[in-house]
Order: C-alpha cells, then sequence, then structure tokens
C-alpha cells in the first residue's frame, strides 16, 4: 500500500504543481495586459498634459502679443484725440470768424442803406 501512496503521490505532486504554474502563467499574463492598459491611459494622459501646456504657453503667447498691439492702439488713439480736440478748437476758431463776418456783412449794409 505504501508504494501505490508513493507513486500516486509524485503524480499528484506533478498534477498540483501543473495546475499552480499554469494559474501563475495566466495570473501573470493578466497582470502583465493591466500593466499594459494602464501604461496605455498613462500615456495618453501625459500626452494630453502636454498638448494643454502648449495650447497654455500658445495663449499667453498671443495675450502678451495681444496686449502690446492693445498698448500700441491705444496710444495711436490718444494721439488721435488731441489731434481732434485741437482740429475741433480751430474749427470753433474758424466758425467763430464765419459767424463775426457774417455779422460784420449783415450790419454794413444796413448802416450804408
Amino acid at each position: 500500500m505504501k508504494q501505490s501512496e508513493t507513486t500516486s503521490s509524485p503524480k499528484e505532486e506533478a498534477r498540483t504543481l501543473r495546475k499552480k504554474v499554469t494559474r501563475m502563467k495566466e495570473s501573470r499574463d493578466l497582470v502583465k495586459s493591466k500593466n499594459r492598459e494602464k501604461a496605455k491611459v498613462i500615456k495618453a494622459q501625459q500626452d494630453r498634459e502636454r498638448e494643454l501646456v502648449e495650447n497654455r504657453d500658445q495663449w499667453k503667447a498671443k495675450c502678451k502679443e495681444q496686449e502690446k498691439k492693445n498698448e500700441e492702439q491705444s496710444k495711436i488713439l490718444k494721439k488721435l484725440a488731441s489731434q481732434l480736440e485741437i482740429t475741433e478748437e480751430e474749427l470753433q476758431q474758424v466758425i467763430d470768424e464765419c459767424s463775426e463776418l457774417k455779422k460784420n456783412s449783415l450790419r454794413k449794409p444796413g448802416k450804408s442803406a
């Protein structure tokens, strides 16, 4: 009896070991597969983060450029506004002169007649 137990025991052990090895391989393959998927997700997130950083930097550059343009436009508008004020003053003087000339021209014929 002892011989049959010992002969079946190595077979049982071999079978048990094969099962364990098979389960370990499947578990390892599953872990590898999950790690590959996680790596893909991480890579995609890193790419997205890089894209967001690039977009942010582009927006900052555009914003600075736009601020410079706005400052230039503001300076131009201030110059034009000051010129317009001068022109309005000159225009008002011309209008005043014209109205005085009209008054003078209307008074002269009245006096001479």
